[in-house]
């Protein structure tokens, strides 16, 4: 029996390992049964793009359905009792998926929510580096491939498929993040 977590871009970094081991087994919940994958590393393609007037990117529509698939499969494959998801590419698999606009699947907006993977429960948290009350410029390149935010400004004129993801900096994050994880442990004792 294990959590299936599905780490953003920037994902568990060695830097962060020690804090999330230790918010971890404050909520009680076991480092080790979490097994960590990452859309990012496996999948070839843009997972994500800017929609509208979000700050931070949502999934690619046109990767949606590939997405939703390599999911599924690691799904089958691991069988976990609980899934959780960090990242905004992640947000096309939920089954409720088509009750929301695309607008509004956001790891902002659905953070805290429980939903479902082909009946796997579900639940949506920030990511790790979301801890971070202040973005950092070290956590920004990491996430844009050693850019800085000038640097991209200038080159998406020349590449019009250029997008920025700014890293997650949330007021109290640690806390917030804190009460996901809890909430989550509860999840697994009453799927268990």
């Amino acid at each position: 029996m294990s959590i299936l977590l599905f780490e953003d871009k920037l994902g568990i970094t060695p830097s962060y390992k020690p804090t999330w081991a230790r918010m971890c087994l404050h909520v009680r919940l076991n480092p080790d049964i979490i097994r960590i994958e990452s859309l990012h590393k496996t999948m070839q393609g843009k997972l994500l793009v800017n929609y509208g007037n979000n700050k931070q990117p949502v999934f690619n529509p046109d990767m949606a359905h590939s997405i939703r698939e390599r999911i599924e499969t690691l799904i089958r494959r691991q069988r976990p009792k609980l899934v959780l998801l960090q990242d905004s590419a992640t947000l096309c698999a939920i089954d409720q998926v088509y009750e929301y606009s695309r607008g509004d699947l956001t790891i902002d907006k659905l953070r805290g929510g429980v939903y479902s993977i082909n009946g796997i429960t579900t639940m949506v948290i920030y990511p790790i580096s979301a801890i971070n009350t202040h973005a950092t410029k070290k956590d920004s390149m990491l996430l844009n491939n050693a850019i800085d935010k000038e640097t991209w400004q200038e080159q998406q004129y020349m590449d019009t498929d250029a997008i920025y993801i700014p890293p997650y900096s949330v007021p109290y994050g640690r806390k917030v993040l804190s009460w996901d994880l809890a909430k989550a442990a509860r999840l697994y004792q009453h799927e268990a």
